[in-house]
This record gives structure tokens, sequence and C-alpha cells, in this order.
């Protein structure tokens, strides 16, 4: 686990066991960087805005700044969900988060309760790779909890969740909705930025001609304000030129975001992923191994908690392991590491299975171990 990831875990713990007199936590988005105000008391929070008092002033922050809100005082079904979430015991966890969805009792004294439980109760369907399930979880949001700043994060999360599938019809109409929230209610900048991108993206996996340029001039235009976004788009820019096997053009795009300064973790993993993925497409196989192994040492520690690192995370395990086996069938039947090579692929097919079940690599693995799905 990593330093930040160990700090927000611990901070997370301490609030969810917190006594009642407890005040509330805010972690928002800024510049990039992740801005923590302890001690406040939220006292709006919803599409429209998060409020709090923070002694005689009242902070306020847009809903798409914010990153997290941990309350103080919180019923006890909803901190046992939240600790099992973080420990990464999402069937458990979901059960509790159903818990404290019906306790009407419960509802009624926190207000926050009912869109909080919806949403994390989303999330662990989607961690544990049931599509339709998470598909049906953040639907029930958007119409039981509408004025929930979880909205629009629902139709984003929706629209990457389908994009991964493969289903671009859904995955579009799902960005689309975002924008529509996001002019309705104001919410600018970001939202409206990532719905733009959300429709890019499904563009590029459609083959889509003009993608490619749409991308570019995307970039140039967020990458001040919304790195990760812009940061999203470079990597669509790479598999466009890995798809039309330009593989020193990928491999170039796919470099520079690793090599960029305060280059997010998912970024990097994205960008690792296309040099891996561009050397496995050269036939370059030992590269290739070498390549994915550096993606599944570095995120693996944090996969867990986080849907996009778990989904690299399973791709390269699987794509590690089919490079192995490639690589092994180049070799004669009396070259001695031809069966280790053998070995070190199932090895690796069974990782995906263990680390990233639900994940499209844990599949694809599935199928190489002759597993039913």
């Amino acid at each position: 686990m990593s330093a930040k990831r160990v700090i927000l875990a611990a901070a997370t713990a301490a609030a969810l066991v917190a006594p009642s007199f407890a005040q509330d936590t805010i972690r928002v988005r800024k510049a990039g960087k992740v801005e923590e105000h302890g001690g406040v008391t939220v006292s709006q929070d919803d599409i429209k805005a998060v409020k709090a008092r923070s002694g005689p002033a009242t902070l306020t922050f847009n809903p798409s700044d914010v990153v997290e809100i941990v309350y103080g005082k919180a019923p006890e079904a909803y901190r046992a969900g939240r600790r099992l979430f973080n420990n990464d015991d999402f069937d458990a966890a979901r059960e509790k988060f159903d818990e404290a969805i019906v306790d009407e009792e419960d509802r009624k004294n926190y207000p926050w309760l009912l869109s909080y439980s919806l949403w994390f109760r989303a999330k662990c369907d989607e961690q544990l790779g049931r599509i339709d399930e998470a598909t049906a979880a953040y639907a029930e949001l958007t119409s039981k909890a509408p004025t929930s700043r979880f909205v629009p994060e629902a139709y984003a999360a929706l629209g990457s969740m389908q994009l991964d599938a493969g289903n671009h019809d859904a995955a579009k109409a799902a960005f689309e909705k975002l924008a529509e929230v996001a002019k309705k209610e104001g919410l600018g900048g970001r939202y409206l930025a990532q719905a733009e991108l959300g429709g890019y993206l499904v563009a590029a996996a459609k083959r889509d001609a003009a993608a490619g340029s749409s991308l570019e001039q995307f970039q140039a235009k967020v990458g001040g304000e919304h790195p990760e976004l812009a940061s999203e788009a470079r990597l669509a820019l790479g598999r466009i030129a890995l798809d039309k096997k330009d593989f020193a053009k990928a491999e170039g795009i796919f470099q520079s975001i690793i090599k960029a300064p305060d280059v997010s973790e998912k970024a990097w993993a994205g960008g690792a992923l296309g040099i891996a993925d561009a050397q496995f497409e050269q036939g370059k196989y030992q590269d290739a191994v070498f390549s994915y192994s550096r993606v599944y040492a570095l995120v693996r520690r944090d996969a867990q908690g986080d849907v996009g690192l778990k989904s690299a995370l399973g791709w390269a395990y699987f794509r590690g392991g089919k490079a192995a086996d490639l690589l092994a069938g180049t070799l004669p039947d009396s070259d001695p590491s031809k069966s280790t090579w053998r070995r070190r692929a199932r090895f690796l097919y069974r990782r995906s299975l263990q680390e990233a079940d639900g994940s499209r690599g844990a599949v694809e693995s599935r199928k190489e171990l002759g597993l039913a799905n």
C-alpha cells in the first residue's frame, strides 16, 4: 500500500470509529493535489454544493472538486460497510450497505446516508466485476437520490465501465447524461470536460477517423486545468497509434506519459501497459514479459482499492503470461527454459484470477487455464 493510501486509510478508519461528537473531514482536489479540511461540520452535501462550518467561517466547495467526505458520526451498518470496503471485503461490505439503505430511522437521522450507501454498494459491485449489478446500482442511485453529489460521478463511472466492457452505445449515453446533468446543475469545468473526453474515447473505440484530432485538441485545451484528463486523452492517442501499428509513435507517447512530472499512478500504469503491449504486438515477448512485470510489481499494492488499477493489474498478469507462453512456443523442445516459461505463464494467469478477479485480464486468464467464467 502506498504511503498516501496508508495515510488516507488511517484517517478514514479513525473517523469511522470516532465518538458521536467527532467532526467531519472533507478532502478536495486543488491544482492536481488533494487538500484536507478536518474538524469541520458539513452543513450541505448535494449536487449543488458542499458547505461546511469551520469555526465562524463557512467553507464552500464545488462538488466536482470533492474527493471524499468522512462523517465523524455515522450509523453502525454504514461504518461497518466502510471498514469492510477499505479492507477490500466487497461482498460483506455490500451487505452492510444494503442494511443501511433499508433502515428508515437512520435515514431520517442522517440525510446523506441513502446516497452514500447506494454509491458504495455500486462501487462494491464494480470492484467485484459484476457489470450488470453495478449498472443497476448506479441507476438506482440516480433515481432514488437525484440531488446527490454522486449523481454525476455515477454517470461517469457508468460510462467508463460500459466503455471497458465494449458497450459503446451505453457508454455514449452515460457520458451524454453526465454532460446534461453538469449543464443543468451548473457544475462546470471538470464534469463537462470528462463528458467531452468520454465521447471522444467512445469514438476512438469505434475506430472513428476523427477521434485522433479531437483527442489532440482536447488534451491541449484541458492540460493545464485538468492534467488527469489530458493524460487519459494521451493514453487514447497512444492506443490509436498502436492499433495502426505505428509502434514508434505509440511508444513515444507512452514514454512521455510515464516520464511526466507528477504523473498519477493510474496514468503511469496506462503508459507502462502501453509500452508492454507495443512490445507484445511486435513479437518482442521477452521484453514484454519484463515490461508487464514492472506494471504488476508497482500497482498490485494499491489495485484492490481502485477499479482502474485493478483492471491494469489483471491485464498485466494475463498479457505477461501470454507473452511467456508465446515465448516458450518459439523454443525447441530440447531447450530446458521452454518448460520454465510455460510454468511462468500458468503462474501469471493464476495471479490474475487471485488478485484481479472480475477484470478483463482475469476473464482471459480463465480461458487460458481452461476454466469456466
